[in-house]
């Protein structure tokens, strides 16, 4: 069987959080065969049970210990068998169409290694950049300038985010 997307999510205590972004993966599946990966970096919340008992379908890596996020999505990507995969965090909720949107971007788009798709709000207001400038000093001032709390609470940080992410580009860095 074909796997189109492999979906790994670190998690680390964040139960409540899990539970909501792999009940939206499930709301929102991709057109494509697809499997979910939760790699757990030894949980003392609850949160390996939860899978286990409320979403069995999802693929579950216990970790003895708290390997990091690196690690652990390194895991998650060696057990995988998809097409393409998708490093989620666990504090996010997949919206309606994405998952199916980038699958296709990337099916359409050989040359593209990776993709960072907006972050946004459930209203679709975009909260961070998904790629940042190459590390130097003014890179560095400029990702100051674009966090998400700035983004969020300043104006002109916002309108420049939105006009940054008015079309496709080649980014240096990918967030991730």
């Amino acid at each position: 069987m074909r796997v189109g997307l492999s979906i790994v999510i670190v998690n680390w205590n964040t139960r409540d959080l899990l539970r909501n972004c792999l009940q939206s993966i499930y709301q929102n599946p991709p057109k494509d065969d697809f499997e979910v990966f939760v790699v757990d970096n030894a949980s003392t919340d609850g949160s390996p049970e939860m899978v286990e008992k409320e979403l069995p379908q999802v693929k579950l890596i216990k970790n003895k210990e708290n390997l990091g996020f690196s690690k652990a999505n390194n895991l998650g990507i060696k057990s995988s068998g998809g097409d393409y995969i998708l490093l989620l965090n666990s504090d996010t909720q997949v919206l309606r169409d994405s998952l199916p949107k980038m699958v296709e971007y990337m099916d359409t788009h050989p040359k593209v290694g990776i993709l960072g798709p907006q972050l946004i709000k459930q209203d679709e207001e975009i909260i961070q950049m998904p790629w940042g400038w190459f590390p130097s000093i003014f890179g560095e001032m400029l990702q100051k300038f674009f966090t998400p709390h700035r983004v969020q609470k300043s104006k002109i940080s916002h309108v420049l985010t939105v006009w940054l992410q008015r079309r496709e580009r080649k980014v240096p860095i990918v967030a991730g």
